[in-house]
C-alpha cells in the first residue's frame, strides 16, 4: 500500500539509468534484504548531477520495494530546508492542517507511520540540521523500516551515521558507460564522424550523467555534422581538465545558450517559482499566454502553442 500523495513526486521512471545496475542492487538489498530489523538509515552520497535522485528513484519504485513496505513516503529537502514543508511533503495532504503546529503535525505523521514498515525518502539533504527536525517522526517497531537519504555533502552523510546506518558513495560513469548513455539520449546514428565528434563531447563531461544528459539533449537537436562541428568546437576549445561547479555551470548553460530567444524567455520564467516547486504544466501554459510570452501561430491558438 501506498499511504502518500507524496510518493508522486518519484513517479518518473522513464529516467534513464546507465552504469548504475551495480550501485542499484546495493542499496536494494540495504533497503529489503538487510537482515536488521531495526529502522536503519541508509545514505546515497555524491556530487551534484551524478544521479543521487534518479538511482532513489529507481529503487523506491521497483515492484519489489513497492510490494516490501507498507507505506512509501518521499520528500525534497533542499538547500533551505522549511521543517513545516516537510512535515506537510511527508503527510502528503494541506488539509485541516492551517491551524495545527507543527509538533502537532510531527505528531500525525509519526502516528501515521506507527506500526508500519515504511520507506522514507529523504531527497537533498543539505544539513544534519534538516534530519534532526523530522528524525524523531520516524518510529523504530523492529519491522524492518528504512530511511533513504541522498545528499552531497559528505559530513552531512557522516554526521548522521549510526550503529543502524549505512552509506554508499556513488561514482562517475566509466567512459563506455559515459557513450552509452549520451548515443541513448542524443538518438543519433549518423555515421563514424558523428560518432568521433560525440565521443570528444563526452570525454570532456567527465563521466558526470547529468552533464552528458544535458549536453546530449543539445546535439539531439542538432542535425548537420556542421552543427555538431561548431558546437563541439565551443565546448571542447574552452573546457578545463577538471570537473568542477563552474565548469559544470558553463557546460549546462551552453544548452541554454542554444535556445531560441521565446524559449529562453519562456525557461527564465520558471524562475518565479520557488526551488523543487511542483510545476503543473497546464497552469504554466496558462501564464505564459497570459505573460504575453508565447504568441498564436497560424491556426493555433495561444494555449496550444504554449502547450506543445
Amino acid at each position: 500500500m501506498d499511504g502518500s500523495s507524496s510518493s508522486n513526486h518519484a513517479s518518473h521512471t522513464e529516467n534513464i539509468m546507465v552504469g548504475k545496475n551495480n550501485e542499484f542492487e546495493i542499496i536494494r538489498k540495504m533497503l529489503i534484504q538487510h537482515l536488521s530489523k531495526q529502522r536503519e538509515v541508509v545514505s546515497i552520497q555524491g556530487m551534484g548531477g551524478i544521479g543521487k535522485t534518479t538511482l532513489a528513484r529507481r529503487v523506491y519504485e521497483y515492484p519489489s520495494t513497492v510490494s516490501h513496505f507498507d507505506r512509501r513516503l518521499w520528500v525534497v529537502v533542499s538547500q533551505h530546508h522549511n521543517k513545516r514543508q516537510m512535515l506537510l511533503g511527508l503527510l502528503g495532504s494541506k488539509d485541516n492542517v492551517n491551524n495545527s503546529s507543527d509538533e502537532d503535525l510531527a505528531l500525525q505523521l509519526y502516528q501515521s507511520l506507527k506500526g508500519q514498515r515504511y520507506l522514507v525518502v529523504m531527497d537533498d539533504v543539505w544539513s544534519r540540521e534538516s534530519w534532526n527536525d523530522v528524525n524523531t517522526c520516524f518510529p523504530d517497531d523492529i519491522n524492518g523500516s528504512r530511511v533513504l537519504l541522498t545528499t552531497r555533502i559528505a559530513e552531512v552523510a557522516t554526521c548522521i551515521g549510526s550503529n543502524n546506518y549505512f552509506s554508499h558513495q556513488m561514482h562517475l560513469l566509466d567512459e563506455s558507460e559515459s557513450w552509452e548513455l549520451f548515443h541513448k539520449k542524443a538518438c543519433k546514428s549518423h555515421g563514424v564522424e558523428f560518432e568521433r565528434i560525440g565521443r570528444q563531447i563526452v570525454e570532456k563531461c567527465k563521466g558526470l550523467p547529468l552533464t552528458i544528459v544535458v549536453i546530449a539533449g543539445l546535439f539531439s537537436k542538432l542535425n548537420t555534422l556542421y552543427e555538431w562541428k561548431n558546437t563541439a568546437n565551443a565546448l571542447i576549445s574552452s573546457s578545463t581538465s577538471s570537473l568542477d561547479d563552474e565548469e559544470c555551470w558553463r557546460i549546462i548553460s551552453l544548452s541554454y545558450s542554444h535556445l531560441p530567444h521565446n524559449l529562453k524567455v519562456c525557461f527564465i520564467y520558471l524562475g518565479v517559482f520557488p526551488e523543487d516547486y511542483k510545476i503543473n504544466a497546464n497552469n504554466l501554459a496558462r501564464l505564459w499566454a497570459a505573460e504575453g510570452l508565447v504568441k498564436a501561430f497560424k491556426n493555433e491558438s495561444v494555449e496550444v502553442v504554449a502547450k506543445r
